[in-house]
This record gives structure tokens, sequence and C-alpha cells, in this order.
């Protein structure tokens, strides 16, 4: 939960940028319309409940994607606002499959883990550093440095990652706390399990690269350390039915 609370921020922050930096857009009109519907006050919505917020997405996204999408939408603002209500939309996703009655003696046999989040420490070189590697021309780089400032959407990640003033955070090397894949830290619980049944991990989303090698190619990770005799046969399932049917 504390993995998906801090994505879930993440992607709100991203949406609040949309709505502040695009106030006068046409579509973003639209949107504080729709949220005014549902007794949102516009003007503090990061005092809103994030359910709500999510189900407003939710709800707003399904409005906007059954017309033809018109140019004057940003991607950008769509891509946010399909995100932020992915949550309550996997939620009633879930619900709706655990009430039918096909699986339901299924889930009645399901037994519910809690897992703590795992986190560490991660590393993230300057930026500076690393751009100049591809350069031998100063000139040249301040150039590229310069086309990526003026630039409101990569200006903006350099931001999120760099924090302000980037003058002088990108010459810095960023230490940041990190949560471990949900995929991941699901498979080390289940390696602490040390059961050899063939295990499913069901996931609503595309995992990540790491995450999708390790649990998809056979890879054995207790090979060569004390749990020699421990196999598991791991296999991983795109959709959340997927581990019923």
């Amino acid at each position: 939960m504390a993995y998906c609370s801090v994505k879930f921020n993440s992607r709100f922050e991203k949406l609040k940028k949309d709505i502040t930096h695009n106030r006068d857009e046409p579509y973003i009109k639209s949107f504080r319309s729709f949220m005014r519907d549902f007794s949102i006050d516009v003007n503090n919505i990061k005092d809103v409940k994030r359910h709500v917020i999510s189900r407003v997405c939710c709800d707003y996204y399904k409005k906007v994607k059954k017309v033809k999408r018109s140019p004057a939408i940003l991607e950008r603002f769509l891509r946010h606002l399909k995100k932020v209500g992915s949550y309550i939309g996997s939620l009633i996703n879930i619900t709706r499959c655990v009430c039918n009655e096909f699986h339901r003696d299924q889930i009645f046999n399901l037994e519910l883990h809690k897992l703590h989040p795992n986190m560490t420490c991660q590393t993230i070189s300057s930026w500076n550093s690393i751009i100049q590697k591809y350069f031998d021309n100063p000139k040249e780089f301040e150039d590229f440095r310069n086309a990526c400032l003026d630039d409101i959407e990569t200006k903006e990640k350099l931001i999120e990652i760099y924090h302000k003033p980037l003058a002088t955070q990108l010459d810095n090397e960023i230490r940041q706390d990190v949560c471990l894949h949900a995929e991941m830290n699901i498979l080390a619980d289940i390696i602490n399990w040390k059961d050899k049944c063939r295990v499913f991990i069901a996931k609503s989303k595309n995992c990540c690269y790491l995450c999708e090698l390790i649990t998809t190619s056979g890879w054995n990770p207790c090979k060569g350390n004390s749990l020699d005799s421990f196999d598991l046969d791991y296999e991983i399932h795109k959709g959340i039915d997927a581990i019923w049917n």
C-alpha cells in the first residue's frame, strides 16, 4: 500500500500541474466543471480525498475516451487522468470479479497476506556529468542543456528528479528512497515461504523489464545460496482475472 500511495501521489502531482499550468485551456475548464458536479472545490484540489479524485478521474476519462479525441486535448493530460483514475478503476474491477458467482468458492479459500514495503536508497548521478560524456564540444553541451531547460515537460521532469534550483542541482548527485516493485516484493515473500508449488502472480498492468525478466524467464533466485534445494516455477499472468481462470 505504501508503494501505491507514493505512486498515486506522484501521478496526482502531475495532474495538478496540468490543471494549474493549463487552466485556460478548454479541456481543463471542462474537467474543472466536471469536478464541480462532484462537489469538489477545484481551488483546493490538494485537500480532496484520494479515492474521490481517483473516481472523478476514472469517470471523466471514460467519458472523453468514448468520443473522438480532439487535438486540443493534450495526450499527456489524458495519460495522467487515466493513471490517477486507474486506482479506483482497478478496485471496482477486482470487486466485480470477487462478487462473480463463478469465482466465489475460490475467493473463500484465499488467505490475505499484508506485506510491508521493501525500501532502499537509490543514487542518481549528476545530470551534467552524465550528459557531458556525450559531447566533446562544451558549446554543444550548453546548447543541449538550454534546449532541455526551455522545454516545459523536460524541465518539469528534471525538477521532479533533481529539485530546484536546477542551475545548481543538475551538478549534484541525488539520493532518494524508493520502494521495491510490488511484483518483486511478492516474489521475495513467496521465496521465504519455501513452498515448491507452482505460483501465479496476477497483475493488472505491464511490469518493468527487471520484474518481467525474473518472473518469466524461469530464473531460480535461490541457486547458489543456502536454499539450493528450493526450486520455484514462476509464471506471471497479465490481468487480474488470470489467477482465477
